[in-house]
């Protein structure tokens, strides 16, 4: 299964550059669609846009689905975060199953990464410059109201 995403991806236009497939980011490919049986033996189809398969670098996508050679010799693949980012996953303990939900909103057509890193530190810098003026106001503020008490001991030195 492996060998045919990767002929797929060649075919394409991707090279292998240090042990990775690379494709231009421009070039469009197709959804990847990988067939599992549920409980009840029914096939369900779970589809990776190419935005979740690849990651952007400087106009150069690479391919995130790694092989490994298994124990019997076949080539093989994991569905590592490639595939759990994309669905939701549920684990049962109880009977050491997996379930995959589509999540209720589609990230496939979110805000890019930098955008969210730009949204986040801007998160960060109001909350500091909120957290900072709360301090100045306290610290400003001295309460003369409240309760003193004085320490008194009747032992000597």
């Amino acid at each position: 299964m492996y060998q045919g995403m990767v002929d797929y991806i060649v075919k394409k236009g991707a090279k292998l550059i240090n042990n990775k497939y690379q494709i231009e980011c421009n070039k469009t490919l197709d959804d990847m669609q990988f067939t599992m049986k549920d409980s009840d033996q029914v096939d369900r189809i779970y589809s990776l846009p190419f935005s979740f398969y690849t990651s952007n670098s400087s106009n150069t996508c690479t391919f995130l689905i790694q092989s490994y050679n298994g124990a019997d010799k076949q080539v093989g693949f994991v569905f590592g975060n490639v595939f759990l980012r994309r669905y939701v996953s549920i684990f049962y303990y109880s009977n050491l199953t997996v379930s995959f939900a589509n999540p209720k909103d589609d990230y496939t057509s979110g805000l890019p990464t930098w955008a969210i890193a730009i949204i986040a530190a801007g998160a960060s810098l109001v909350s500091l410059a909120g957290g900072f003026a709360i301090y100045k106001k306290c610290k400003g503020n001295k309460n003369t109201s409240g309760l003193t008490q004085t320490m008194v001991s009747n032992t000597s030195i």
